[in-house]
């Protein structure tokens, strides 16, 4: 995780702290938007801002959850309306462990790993573009969460809402991006398709899987307290069944973000973005 540390107190250098986190704000706007060009405006639009805005940055604070924050909102004045797409995947319609369900039902889960090989075989592109089909609330907060790895409270200063909405919207967009990938790996023919893809009910008859089973998320992300941590290790030292489920959503989890982490801004975008920080410096010079 990369953050940028301005002088305690001191002047921020605006140019040293962003180039840092470049590639990180990219690979952002590039979740958030249709194509690289939209990404490259975008973030070149929250670099104008954020220099309009440097009196707003109070010092000793971290630029990147800053920055991010400009960002987007940016994406949400001149984007959001335009990048709306028709959604056919409902909340209602989207059960928990639908991917675990459908590779089973695939008889894929023959591999050790179904989980890491089904990622594997997509492609950057057909990840993203899942990503941005989800409603545009969690399509911001999975964007954050899968590629930079920052948590719930730094995904609630950038996104400028309460952690319990963080909470929600990202278990909300990992049920709905489930099925997203599915169509992906099916449509591409990474994987059969199934007659069916029936989820069985989860039948939470015992205490120790109904705690585990509603912690899924906060404990794959280490966002319980030191008690509940405890608590639902203990349980997935004693359930094959939960235990089985947990594995697959951590691979499948760390699997998306190693696909998105590693994103390249193209250098002509580099060398604009520097020349029109140099641009703005000379004008507020004068």
């Amino acid at each position: 995780m990369t953050h940028s540390h301005p002088p305690p107190g001191g002047p921020i250098d605006f140019e040293a702290s962003l180039l840092p986190i470049l590639g990180q704000a990219y690979g952002y706007a590039l979740r958030l938007t249709r194509n690289q060009a939209d990404a490259e405006d975008l973030v070149q639009e929250a670099t104008l801002h954020a220099l309009r805005g440097l009196h707003t940055f109070e010092p000793g604070s971290l630029f990147k959850p800053w920055f991010f924050r400009i960002l987007t909102n940016c994406h949400r004045m001149r984007w959001r309306t335009r990048a709306r797409r028709l959604f056919t995947v409902s909340l209602d319609d989207a059960p928990e462990l639908y991917l675990y369900t459908a590779t089973d039902a695939a008889h894929t889960a023959v591999e050790s790993d179904p989980a890491n090989t089904l990622i594997s075989r997509m492609s950057r592109e057909s990840i993203q573009d899942a990503i941005r089909q989800l409603p545009v609330d969690y399509q911001e907060a999975a964007a954050l969460y899968f590629s930079d790895e920052l948590s719930y409270q730094e995904i609630a200063e950038v996104l400028n809402v309460p952690i319990g909405t963080v909470r929600s919207r990202l278990h909300r967009a990992r049920k709905l991006l489930q099925q997203l990938l599915w169509r992906v790996a099916v449509d591409e023919g990474i994987t059969p398709e199934p007659k069916k893809v029936v989820v069985p009910p989860r039948g939470l008859d015992r205490a120790g899987c109904e705690v585990a089973f509603m912690r899924l998320d906060d404990y794959l992300d280490r966002e319980l307290a030191k008690s509940e941590m405890a608590l639902v290790q203990a349980h997935l030292e004693v359930c094959a069944l939960c235990t089985s489920e947990f594995a697959f959503e951590a691979s499948l989890i760390n699997g998306v973000r190693a696909k998105l982490r590693r994103i390249d801004v193209p250098q002509s975008f580099r060398s604009q973005l520097a020349r029109r920080l140099k641009g703005t410096e000379k004008t507020a010079a004068h």
